[in-house]
């Protein structure tokens, strides 16, 4: 056995109709980076798997292994804390070690459960627990240069497990950039990226692609970025060092000019991914959003007429909905072109900015059953977990509910499932 050795476990999600959709990359990447710096290092993805078999799994492989993280999140956090005692019941001497975006929001109430605990984005992080670090948590900086990364360690997972399609094909999600340049108060991808938006050379993606190409046959993809569509010569020069791919991408409406739509079309995106989020100038205000509803009209109509299928994502619940605010939803969604929806109430999720400013925003009383932390799960679920001064939990399910209805009875769009083939 190496002097020092990983293992990495990604834990699951029970409460989603399917969480093994696609590879850990969080994981995958500090593999990578691990393997890069000459450790032994494994990923054990238990997505989709029963309680009792992740025991059996765990019980064969953690005897061998000197160092053990777990990426956490919120809604899957007590399950990896019951996943964590059992290891340490089982291998006594292991060194545990915590990351992703719930520890790094509450690294002090999860430090008191783990050996070490790495907050933000993980490669300098994980190399330092090796080097025995005097504090039991590191706060890792973000990679500045992304084109300094290993290309994920796909071969530390089987790609056959995963379920992501796109236009009818298996497809693997791709990260090209990290961060986010906007500040959206409802969103935690701050907690990560501490406002560094950083993006990826077009070569140093196209050698991703190509490597999954070449090595496992895959032509479609989804990227994950929070936002993909920046620069469109960028994307155009990523997909010129490319075989033809088809791919799908969440984008800003407010960068859906025609010259990106057609950029877009014209490198293989069939499908974008857009966050409305509300049709209340009020709430989007609120929100940071940083876009007016006239700019989300025209971005749209700008896909539309390019021939991109566009699935819009909404939020209700924010501190300052109301019953009015969900009427002009309502009036805007009659407005704008779309073919699929997802509707979420808005998550509490440790480190967004509503959370650092609650009495700003009014927010009286949160529930802290993690286990609920689901924008959307089995059958529909979602937690509905905050109140504010003027509405409640029953008051953001209600609208929920309302908008759904709606949309589907009124205007005959399409809820977007698992089942769709753009999942």
């Amino acid at each position: 056995m190496n002097l020092k050795n990983i293992l990495l476990v990604h834990t699951p999600c029970p409460q989603l109709e399917e969480d093994n959709l696609d590879p850990p990359m969080g994981l995958l990447y500090i593999a990578a980076v691990i393997e890069q710096a000459g450790y032994q290092v494994e990923i054990l993805d238990l997505s989709s798997i029963a309680l009792e078999d992740c025991m059996k799994l765990l019980e064969q492989k953690v005897p061998t292994f000197t160092h053990i993280g777990f990426s956490t999140y919120t809604g899957n956090y007590n399950l990896t804390l019951q996943l964590l005692d059992y290891v340490k019941r089982k291998n006594r001497t292991i060194i545990t070690i915590a990351g992703g975006p719930h520890a790094t929001a509450l690294y002090n109430d999860v430090a008191e459960h783990f050996d070490y605990v790495i907050c933000g984005e993980g490669e300098e992080g994980i190399l330092q627990v090796f080097e025995k670090p005097s504090q039991k948590i590191i706060h890792s900086e973000p990679v500045k240069d992304l084109n300094t990364l290993p290309l994920p360690a796909y071969h530390l997972v089987d790609l056959d497990k995963y379920t992501r399609i796109v236009d009818g094909c298996k497809a693997i999600s791709i990260l090209s950039t990290r961060g986010c340049p906007y500040q959206c108060a409802f969103c935690n991808s701050i907690v990560f990226s501490k406002k560094q938006f950083r993006i990826r050379n077009p070569e140093h993606i196209a050698r991703e692609i190509n490597h999954l190409i070449d090595h496992y046959d895959i032509y479609n993809f989804k990227f994950d970025d929070d936002l993909f569509t920046v620069q469109p010569k960028r994307i155009r020069e990523i997909f010129s060092h490319t075989s033809p791919v088809v791919y799908r991408c969440f984008a800003r409406a407010d960068t859906l000019t025609k010259e990106m739509c057609s950029t877009l079309i014209d490198t293989g995106c069939k499908h974008i991914s857009v966050g409305v989020e509300s049709g209340s100038s009020i709430i989007l205000e609120k929100m940071n959003k940083g876009e007016t509803k006239d700019e989300i009209l025209t971005g749209l109509t700008n896909a539309k007429d390019a021939e991109l299928l566009i699935r819009i994502y909404l939020i209700v619940g924010f501190p300052g909905e109301t019953d009015k605010t969900i009427s002009e939803t309502i009036d805007f969604l009659q407005s704008i072109p779309f073919d699929e929806f997802v509707v979420y109430p808005l998550i509490p999720y440790p480190g967004i900015r509503i959370l650092s400013e609650s009495e700003r925003f009014g927010i009286t009383e949160i529930n802290r059953d993690y286990d609920k932390y689901i924008q959307v799960g089995k059958e529909r679920f979602s937690g509905f977990l905050f109140r504010t001064e003027t509405f409640n939990e029953t008051d953001i399910e209600r609208w929920r509910n309302q908008l759904i209805s709606f949309i589907e009875t009124k205007l005959d769009k399409s809820w977007s499932s698992s089942k769709s083939s753009y999942k």
